[in-house]
C-alpha cells in the first residue's frame, strides 16, 4: 500500500515558513533590519524599489560573516542567538529563529555579501527561490548587504494581496521610522528610487532622533515622561514622550510602543496610554506617543508568533496599571490634562473608536476648571450657493435599492419648494435637522449631509477647480515623513480643491490659501487632517480622487452638536437635495430617515 504520509521537500518547508513571516516588503525590511542591529550596526542603509516589492537591499557595517556562516544562514534554524532552552526565556536580540533568511530567499531572487574583520576578503551567495546557484569571493568592506528582487516572483497568489506603492511604502517608512526611534545611536538611511526618504545621523540622546523625526513644531509639544522620583527597584522601567492633546492623529499609527526596544503592538497597553488622556482628546482621535518598556527578559514572552510583534506579559495587570500612572502625572504635571477625574475611555471602546462617528453632544464642563483648556477650532462653514453636478459618484455596495426606494419616497427639491415654500426646520440635540415635508417628518443627519454635499463639491472641484480663501499670512508646516508623503503624492489634487502650498525645503510646507468652504480653521490643524485621514483611505486602498473628497468631506463638514440658525438649516436642505445622490454619506450612511404622519398615529393609537 502507498505510503499516504510523507515529508515535505526542503524548498516547500520554507515557502511554508515565508507565509509566515513575510507577509508583504516591509515584513523583509523588519527581519533585515534587526538582523543588522542583532550584527552591532552603527549605519544601515535601505533601499527600495515599487515600494519594496521590485528591490529591497539593506547594507550594514556590523560585524559580518564567514563563508561558513553565511551558507548556514541560509539553513533553517540556524541562528547564533540561542543555544540551549534556556536562552529562549532570556532573549535579548532581536530575531533567534534562524527562519528569516531561508524563508526570504525561497520567494525571491535573492543576493548576501558579508566579510567578517577576522578575512581580508568577503564572499557573495546567490539563491533563486530557494536554489542555491553560485557563492564566490569578492572584495567587500566589512558588514553584510542582503539584496532581494521580485518579491514572491514564484507565489503569484501572495504577490496579487500585495497594495499600491504608496501604501506598501508607507509600511516600510513606519516600520524605520519605528526602529530609528528605539536605535537613535544608530544611522539610518532608506531611499525609495533612488530618492531619499529618511537621513537619520547617530544622536547622543533619544530627544535628539525625536527632532530628526517630528520635526521642530511637533517635537517641541511632546511631554517626556520623568524617572520615578524614588530608587525603589521595579519589575520594569517606562520612559518615553507623550504628545501634547493638541496635536492628535486620525489613527493609532503615531503611538510607537517598544519592549526592551523591540517595536510590539499591544491593544492593551495602547489603551493604557489613551486613557490617560481621559476626555482630552475627542473620540476617533488618538495620541503621539513613543514609549519604552525595559522589563527582565524571563518576564517576557516575545517567542508567540514568528513576526514577534505580540509579546506577552508575565503580569500584564501590573505593567498596565503601571503604564497609565506614568502617562497620567506626565501629563497632569504639565497641565495637559485635569487633575480632576474623569471617566476613560472604556477597553472595549478601543477596538471600535476608528469605526464609529461621534454625534453625541459635547460632553458637560467639569465643576472644576480645567487647570490649561485644550484649545480646539470650531468647524464652521459659509454656506455657497447651489452646484449643479453631473455623474459624480456611484452608491456603495448594497445601497442601490435603497436608493432607489427612497427616490420614489422621497419628494424632489421642487415639489417641496412648490406646494411648501420653504419648510419650517428645526435642530433636536446639536445633530439633526427636523423638517416637515407634506404628510412625513424628514429627520436629517446634519453631518451625514453636510459630508455629501462637500463630496460632490469637491469633484466639481477636481474639474474646475475649487473657490480659495487666501490666507493673510501664510503658514508654514512642518510635516512628518507619511505626511509629507501623502503631500508629494496628492499635492495637485489638493491645489484643484483649493489647498494652495508649496514645498518650503526638507518636510516643511508653506500653506498660502485654504478652500473657501472651510471657514476660518487653525491652517496647520487643518491641512494635518487632511493629510492624516486621506493617508489612511489611501492605506485601505481608495481611489486618489474619492480619498481626498472623503477626507475633505470629513474634516470639513459641521459637526455633530454645532447649533445651526433657520437660515443654514434651509441651505443645507437646499443643496442636500440638489445633490446627486443626497441619501447616503460617502461613507454609505443615510443622511435622511422619512416618518410617515401614519407611524405617529400607530403610536398614539390613532389608527
Amino acid at each position: 500500500m502507498k505510503n499516504k504520509i510523507k515529508i515535505l521537500p526542503h524548498n516547500l518547508v520554507n515557502k511554508i515558513a515565508a507565509g509566515e513571516v513575510v507577509e508583504r516588503p516591509a515584513s523583509v525590511v523588519k527581519e533585515l533590519v534587526e538582523n543588522s542591529l542583532d550584527a552591532g550596526a552603527k549605519s544601515i542603509f535601505i533601499e527600495l524599489r515599487a515600494g519594496g516589492t521590485r528591490l529591497i537591499k539593506v547594507t550594514d557595517d556590523g560585524w559580518g560573516m564567514s563563508k561558513e556562516e553565511l551558507l548556514l544562514s541560509l539553513e533553517r534554524h540556524s541562528t547564533s542567538k540561542i543555544s540551549s532552552v534556556e536562552d529562549l526565556f532570556r532573549i535579548s536580540t532581536f530575531g533567534f529563529r534562524g527562519e528569516a533568511l531561508p524563508a526570504i530567499a525561497s520567494v525571491s531572487f535573492f543576493e548576501i555579501k558579508s566579510r567578517d574583520r577576522e578575512s581580508l576578503f568577503g564572499h557573495k551567495v546567490i539563491v533563486e527561490g530557494g536554489k542555491l546557484k553560485s557563492i564566490k569571493e569578492e572584495g567587500l568592506p566589512i558588514g553584510t548587504a542582503v539584496e532581494l528582487r521580485e518579491l514572491f516572483f514564484n507565489i503569484p497568489a501572495r504577490r496579487k494581496f500585495l497594495k499600491t506603492v504608496f501604501t506598501e511604502l508607507k509600511h516600510c517608512i513606519l516600520l524605520v521610522t519605528k526602529f530609528a526611534l528605539a536605535n537613535h545611536e544608530v544611522a539610518f538611511k532608506m531611499t525609495h528610487e533612488g530618492r531619499t526618504i529618511h537621513e537619520l545621523a547617530q544622536r547622543e540622546k533619544p530627544e535628539d532622533r525625536l527632532f530628526d523625526i517630528y520635526g521642530e513644531s511637533l517635537s517641541q509639544r511632546m511631554i517626556p515622561i520623568p524617572a520615578p522620583s524614588d530608587n525603589s527597584k521595579r519589575d520594569f522601567e517606562i520612559r518615553g514622550y507623550l504628545g501634547n492633546p493638541e496635536i492628535s492623529r486620525n489613527s493609532r499609527n503615531d503611538i510607537h510602543l517598544f519592549v526592551n526596544r523591540r517595536p510590539v503592538s499591544s491593544r492593551r497597553l495602547m489603551h493604557a496610554i489613551i486613557s490617560a488622556y481621559g476626555g482630552t482628546i475627542e473620540r476617533n482621535r488618538f495620541p503621539m506617543a513613543v514609549i519604552f518598556i525595559e522589563i527582565d527578559p524571563q518576564k517576557v514572552d516575545v517567542n508567540v508568533h514568528p513576526t514577534k510583534n505580540e509579546v506577552r506579559f508575565q503580569d500584564e495587570n501590573a505593567l498596565y496599571d503601571r503604564l497609565h500612572l506614568r502617562c497620567k502625572q506626565a501629563l497632569q504635571e504639565t497641565e495637559a490634562v485635569p487633575s480632576i477625574a474623569f471617566e476613560g475611555v472604556k477597553e472595549a471602546d478601543v477596538e471600535s473608536e476608528s469605526t464609529q462617528m461621534r454625534f453625541e453632544r459635547p460632553a458637560a464642563k467639569p465643576v472644576i476648571e480645567p487647570i490649561q483648556r485644550i484649545s480646539r477650532e470650531k468647524q464652521s462653514d459659509q454656506v455657497r450657493k447651489e452646484v449643479a453636478l453631473k455623474e459624480l459618484y456611484k452608491p456603495p455596495e448594497g445601497t442601490q435599492r435603497e436608493v432607489e426606494r427612497l427616490e420614489k419616497k422621497t419628494p424632489k427639491p421642487q415639489e417641496v419648494t412648490s406646494e411648501l415654500g420653504t419648510p419650517d426646520m428645526w435642530q433636536f440635540a446639536g445633530v439633526y435637522i427636523l423638517a416637515q415635508v407634506k404628510d412625513k417628518l424628514l429627520v436629517i443627519d446634519q453631518h451625514a449631509a453636510h459630508e455629501r454635499i462637500l463630496f460632490e463639491e469637491a469633484f466639481e472641484s477636481f474639474k474646475r477647480g475649487g473657490q480659495v480663501q487666501q490666507l493673510l499670512f501664510p503658514h508654514t508646516v512642518e510635516l512628518t515623513l507619511t505626511e509629507y508623503q501623502t503631500y508629494e503624492q496628492n499635492s495637485e489634487l489638493l491645489a484643484k480643491l483649493g489647498f494652495i502650498s508649496e514645498p518650503f525645503g526638507g518636510k516643511t510646507v508653506v500653506v498660502k490659501g485654504l478652500p473657501a468652504q472651510r471657514g476660518n480653521p487653525n491652517p496647520e490643524v487643518y491641512f494635518r487632517e487632511i493629510l492624516d485621514d486621506l493617508q489612511e483611505r489611501l492605506s485601505a486602498g481608495e481611489e486618489k480622487a474619492r480619498a481626498l473628497a472623503s477626507a475633505y468631506a470629513c474634516k470639513s463638514a459641521v459637526t455633530a452638536g454645532t447649533r445651526l440658525t433657520t437660515e443654514e438649516m434651509n441651505a443645507l436642505f437646499d443643496r442636500l437635495f440638489a445633490c446627486r445622490e443626497p441619501h447616503f454619506c460617502p461613507h454609505g450612511r443615510p443622511t435622511l430617515v422619512e416618518l410617515p404622519v401614519e407611524e405617529f398615529h400607530r403610536k398614539f393609537k390613532r389608527l
